[in-house]
């Protein structure tokens, strides 16, 4: 505390510094020794003690003394094994730092990139990454160019390339559980949907995609992109502006991306004897296919195509509930 480093501070900068650097911290009640514990722990290269000290109370902290000490985690020199991270520390430190809208959202989506790995499974969105790519298509090109190799025998610009093995694989890495973790679908500046602005982006992104050789794999993740769209006023989903644009951009492979995002959407889920989970779901499908057949086929076929892989799925589910009945006996 605070009595204890004033006797250290005392004692010498050689002291002092001599203490920051092998004391070990546990974690504080009271604020004023985390506004002093944090930075001090953290000027002798130790941000991933100083977060131990102050997870429980990092709301207490200024934002931008979060945002330096999570920076900070990801260039520490701390050994590896000490001071073990939590995600959901983690992720609630990027809630505070979200909810002080006090960094800009080029902070936000270069910290949320290198937190990559606190958003699987579903655990919190890189918000401010998926905004960042809604105003920026050629940062999702960069992110499908990094994740996947080129789909013929050409050279990447100097830009994409790295000699370090190690590191090329842990950002193709993150770049790949990136475009799984981003939900989002581009808008105009003042927040509304239109068609207009969805096609010029997937232009934009599908022509520099191209000149980077990864034509099917990029219009698959553009798939996934629309995959995140919200539904229509009357619950036919999707709405009608995007409805509109994949009438004019979809084609084989951003209809495959779609199909595939929209069945991993289900996540993990229970389930009971037999498929009626499933026909359920096939049902929903049906219903949006039904109410846009004649003004956006496409789409409905799109969607017809989710539809009969789930009723497959429920033919495979009740066949192997009857085995499963049989065994019993």
């Amino acid at each position: 505390d605070r009595a204890t480093w004033k006797l250290v501070d005392e004692s010498g900068a050689a002291v002092a510094d001599a203490y920051w650097k092998t004391v070990i911290p546990n974690w504080s009640r009271d604020v004023e020794d985390l506004k002093v514990a944090v930075p001090r722990l953290m000027a002798v290269g130790r941000p991933r003690a100083a977060f131990l000290v102050a997870h429980f109370d990092l709301k207490d902290l200024s934002a931008r003394l979060v945002y330096d000490l999570l920076l900070a985690m990801t260039k520490s020199p701390e050994p590896s094994g000490t001071y073990m991270l939590q995600q959901h520390h983690l992720r609630d430190a990027f809630e505070v730092l979200n909810n002080s809208a006090q960094m800009s959202t080029e902070e936000m989506a270069g910290l949320e990139f290198a937190y990559i790995d606190i958003f699987d499974h579903g655990d919190g969105k890189p918000s401010n990454l998926s905004r960042a790519i809604s105003m920026h298509p050629e940062m999702l090109v960069q992110a499908i160019a990094f994740a996947f190799k080129r789909d013929d025998d050409g050279v990447d610009p100097s830009e994409l390339l790295l000699d370090n093995e190690e590191v090329r694989s842990n950002r193709a890495t993150a770049s790949y559980k990136l475009l799984q973790a981003i939900e989002l679908v581009p808008t105009k500046p003042d927040g509304v949907l239109e068609a207009s602005t969805l096609i010029a982006w997937v232009e934009q992104a599908r022509a520099s995609i191209a000149s980077l050789a990864r034509q099917d794999i990029g219009d698959q993740m553009i798939g996934k992109v629309f995959s995140t769209a919200p539904a229509a006023e009357d619950g036919v989903w999707p709405t009608l502006a995007v409805r509109d644009a994949l009438e004019q951009v979809a084609n084989e492979h951003i209809e495959r991306g779609l199909h595939v995002a929209l069945r991993n959407a289900r996540g993990v889920h229970w389930r009971g004897e037999g498929g009626a989970q499933e026909r359920e779901l096939a049902a929903k499908y049906r219903g949006w296919a039904d109410a846009m057949e004649y003004t956006h086929p496409r789409v409905a076929g799109i969607l017809r195509g989710v539809e009969k892989s789930y009723l497959s799925e429920a033919e495979w589910e009740d066949n192997d509930a009857k085995i499963a009945r049989r065994m019993r006996y």
